[in-house]
């Protein structure tokens, strides 16, 4: 005879069969409308977090390991977001430069909107604004001499400036982040402000503190981004409360700059700001200018240049040390082009094909943006025959287009003569050599950065040889972690004079 629990049994198992099938069903319609077929190859990652623990500790690495495995284009998961990543040079220029109308904005992050800083700024806003302010900013600071000799004397007089505290050490061991940051600084208040600080003057250190601060803190796996109310938390709150001090510092000079104005005579960027945002108001342009634009504008400058000068002179300090032979062949090579006495000029550079390699070389081992990002903000694109979704961060990895020995023979060597003729007399550029980026959205300082960095390098081979103190050990090269930007080490140095 059957039993009541023997009855039951079949009707429950139809049940449970029933249930499994419309929830299996459920789950592939989910993933089949859902999720976005024709992605970049990538890893699996993990429910709500993605690939993120897969990226520590060190992002960098982790995203060459993946480039490796994964090829020129990849996708994966931050978090809930996805983000593809492009890792060779001809990918990166079909998606940055033959596609640019799809990749040219900027990828805003969560930081930014809430505090409003994408407003007026030449790196975060989006846009026709942006594209007029870019146009603007670049027209004016090629008026400046951005990238001429007319610029040179002032860059010299920081040359000197900057040598002269490095005398007063008499060879003595020293940490030169904050000098150098002091003098690169110097040249966008020069650019920016018309004005500079002497370097032990308190109060400009101090804003130098919070902008080192500032522009070290910008991460590549911005935890904000990833979890907007952490933007609410304490420590957001203090990166707040930096934010306004630099930008009451700016305000301040804004304020005097439009109690001197002088329309008929412009002394710096700040004065052409004013001028064109009255000039769109009187015109009732469609595109207005406002005072909080012309404070983000002018803090990028000062976040983009001031980094950039200090941090690849470090680089080439380090490699200096690591590499004494080429600093002998540096010093050689400005000894018999511009003398002990004479003054470093961008003419000479033909004439110095062994200097400018070395800096090319240190921008390709330590580009300072290793990471460059991109936001996809129309739908329905396709790249190397992907499809790539809209509202999709799409980054180039540049720390990766430039060491990856895919590209490069024996990357991790310091070794000038790659961008040398084999007769070492002419300097040959290689297109996958792109440490300012690519595109409509390159970086607005190249000229600068690299009349900079060549004046600074042979003014001080001039007059100074780097050496380890006595008991120290060599700087590491380790790469940085988490940051988007490429920062030395601190580390101590000799400088002795000649």
């Amino acid at each position: 005879m059957e039993t009541a629990a023997e009855a039951i049994l079949p009707s429950f198992i139809e049940t449970r069969h029933i249930v499994t099938v419309v929830i299996g069903v459920s789950i592939f319609l989910l993933v089949y409308f859902l999720i976005p077929k024709n992605l970049p190859p990538g890893p699996l990652g993990w429910p709500l977090v993605g690939y993120l623990p897969g990226l520590f500790p060190d992002p960098l690495v982790s995203f060459s390991k993946l480039a490796d495995k994964y090829g020129k284009i990849l996708s994966i998961r931050m978090g809930p977001q996805l983000v593809v990543m492009l890792s060779d040079y001809e990918t990166l220029r079909q998606a940055y430069v033959s596609q640019a109308d799809e990749f040219s904005d900027n990828m805003i992050m969560s930081w930014v909107l809430e505090s409003k800083r994408d407003v007026g700024s030449l790196f975060w806003e989006n846009g026709e604004k942006w594209r007029q302010r870019r146009r603007f900013s670049l027209k004016t600071l090629r008026g400046f001499g951005f990238g001429k000799r007319s610029l040179e004397s002032r860059i010299n007089e920081e040359g000197r400036f900057f040598c002269q505290e490095m005398e007063r050490l008499n060879g003595q061991p020293v940490v030169l982040n904050n000098l150098l940051f002091n003098a690169s600084s110097n040249i966008i208040c020069t650019i920016g402000m018309a004005c500079r600080y002497d370097y032990r003057d308190k109060a400009f250190g101090e804003q130098l503190s919070i902008m080192m601060e500032l522009i070290e803190g910008v991460r590549l796996l911005e935890p904000a981004n990833i979890i907007p109310p952490l933007w609410h938390s304490r420590w957001y709150k203090r990166r707040r409360g930096m934010f306004k001090a630099h930008e009451d510092f700016l305000r301040e000079h804004l304020e005097h700059h439009k109690a001197t104005l002088d329309p008929d005579n412009i002394r710096d960027m700040m004065d052409a700001y004013l001028v064109e945002m009255q000039r769109r108001k009187d015109t009732n342009d469609p595109i207005q200018h406002t005072e909080d634009g012309i404070i983000h504008s002018i803090s990028d400058l000062f976040g983009a240049g001031t980094g950039t000068l200090s941090n690849t002179t470090l680089w080439i300090i380090i490699y200096m040390l690591r590499y004494p032979e080429t600093q002998k062949k540096i010093q050689e090579e400005v000894d018999r082009v511009v003398g002990a006495e004479g003054v470093p000029s961008t003419l000479q550079r033909e004439q110095m094909p062994y200097t400018c390699a070395f800096l090319m070389e240190i921008q390709r081992l330590r580009p300072l943006a290793a990471i460059i990002f991109r936001h996809l903000r129309v739908p329905g694109v396709k790249l190397c025959g992907y499809n790539i979704p809209k509202d999709t961060p799409v980054f180039g990895n540049v720390f990766y287009i430039q060491n990856s020995p895919k590209f490069w023979d024996n990357p991790i060597e310091c070794r000038p003569e790659r961008f040398l003729s084999a007769d070492g007399k002419t300097l040959v550029p290689r297109k996958d050599w792109i440490p300012f980026g690519l595109g409509r959205r390159m970086c607005l300082g190249e000229a600068l950065t690299k009349m900079e960095l060549f004046i600074f390098t042979v003014t001080v081979m001039q007059r100074f040889t780097f050496k380890v103190p006595d008991g120290d050990p060599l700087p590491p090269l380790d790469l940085p972690t988490g940051g988007l930007v490429m920062y030395a080490p601190r580390f101590r140095v000799s400088c002795v004079k000649r």
